[in-house]
């Protein structure tokens, strides 16, 4: 976290709908930015890409809830 070209950073969830996506401002203050849904998407603007969970997750099978 203290490279100056490191700006970015996600942690994807394996066992549900979970990305956190980590982006340093220029003041070098991280903002911390937590998706949930499955119709939402992961903007990375330092490489104008926008990420759909629906994509990332599109091969996870999740396991079933057990009661």
């Amino acid at each position: 976290q203290q490279l100056a070209s490191f700006t970015d950073y996600l942690l994807i969830a394996q066992d549900r709908y979970c990305v956190e996506h980590h982006h340093k401002q220029a003041d070098g203050q991280w903002i911390k930015t937590v998706v949930t849904d499955p119709a939402g998407s992961v903007l990375i603007a330092s490489l104008n890409c926008t990420i759909p969970l629906a994509e990332l997750y599109e091969w996870v099978k999740f396991p079933s809830a057990t009661k």
